[in-house]
């Protein structure tokens, strides 16, 4: 099962029925409830969400459990917790654009039925 990661961003529920689409078996969780996970998903989905990566301190945990695992996949938010957990460094910009990153990797594909 694919676990999305809701950052509490109302694009996560987009996200969610994508993957619906798709077919693929996918349970959201909130990020303030990641303690209670217990079962190894297939491949984790980083939604969109408020404030800086560092800031994260849940999901960079989960990211330390799991980036040798599984795949991960980070949209917006997401993207950028996953680069500052590989030492890059994120800055806001002056001016502000809201674009969506989507970090795609063919072998994604694979996971999905």
């Amino acid at each position: 099962m694919l676990l999305l990661i809701d950052h509490h961003d109302s694009f996560t529920y987009n996200l969610y029925q994508y993957f619906l689409e798709l077919d693929a078996p996918v349970k959201v969780i909130r990020v303030d409830e990641l303690a209670g996970l217990e079962d190894t998903p297939s491949a984790l989905i980083l939604s969109p969400g408020p404030g800086h990566p560092a800031e994260a301190e849940a999901t960079l945990r989960l990211l330390k459990t799991y980036h040798q695992k599984i795949p991960i996949l980070g949209i917006c938010l997401g993207h950028q917790i996953i680069a500052h957990f590989f030492w890059c460094y994120c800055e806001k910009k002056p001016l502000s654009c809201s674009w969506k990153i989507l970090s795609y990797y063919p072998h994604w594909r694979k996971y999905i039925p």
